[in-house]
Order: C-alpha cells, then structure tokens, then sequence
C-alpha cells in the first residue's frame, strides 16, 4: 500500500502543546467525514496518540489526511503525523504497569500499515487505516434473528 496511492490531501499546523491535541484530532476527523470516511474511531484515537507525542517532544507539528481510496483489499485511509523533532516513535515492550509508550502500540494493533521517515530537520509518522465495512460487523440483538434479505 505504501506510495501507491496519491489523493487530495489537507493539512494543519498546530503549536505543540496540550491545546493543540484536541483541535488536530478534531480536524482530522471532519476532515475524514467530508470525504466520506465513516469510521473514525481508530482514526480519532491514533491522531490523538501521535499528536500527543508530538505536541510533547516537538515546537510544532502538522496533522495531513488524505482522500479515502480503495483497492481490491478494501477502503483505506491515509494520515500523517509530522513535527520538527528527528527523534523517530519506538514500538517498545510495555508491562501493565507502564505509564507511557501506549501510542505506538495502539498503532501497530488498529492500523493496515504504518511507517516513520525523517524530512528534514523532523520527521513523519504516516498511519493506513482499513475500513471496517458495517455489512461485516455481526448484527446483534433482535434482528439478528431475521433474514439478513428482511433485516
């Protein structure tokens, strides 16, 4: 998936600091939904963790979402997470005890692919997000016993 899709893109810079991180998740996610992307949950999530690192390590960082586009493996999604500190994220073991070094994880886990590259005197974190299509998701509760031609 990897560079091989180029769409329309839109971007913001924000401060690095705490204010910023719901404004750049709040963007990202409008952003999305104008472009018909539906399923924001891993995207809110993971531009808050990524911003979060980076509003604590960096003077600034920008927040850049891409148009939806589809393969024969599915919808995706592609964002990026960039700022002016080199210093690339680590997907470090965690114990339950660990009171950081969650983001990082939590991208592994919900992303189609993820990858960080240095761009000039800072870096970027560049996140694929797979649709989760609701005809897939199991219904539940009551009409989940009808027909899914009725349902």
């Amino acid at each position: 998936m990897q560079g091989e899709h180029t769409h329309e893109a839109s971007a913001a810079v924000y401060a690095a600091e705490a204010a910023s991180v719901p404004r750049a998740r709040r963007f990202a996610v409008e952003t999305a939904r104008k472009r018909g992307w539906e399923d924001t949950g891993a995207l809110e999530l993971l531009v808050s963790e990524l911003v979060t690192n980076s509003a604590n390590a960096a003077s600034a960082f920008a927040v850049q979402v891409f148009s939806p586009y589809e393969t024969s493996d599915g919808r995706f999604l592609r964002f990026e997470v960039a700022d002016d500190n080199p210093q690339g994220p680590v997907l470090a073991p965690m114990t339950p005890w660990s009171e950081s070094g969650r983001g990082i994880p939590l991208v592994d886990l919900l992303s189609a692919e993820w990858h960080w590259q240095e761009r000039g005197s800072g870096k970027f974190v560049c996140v694929t997000l797979r649709e989760e299509r609701t005809d897939e998701r199991p219904r539940r509760g009551p009409r989940a016993l009808l027909p899914a031609s009725v349902a």
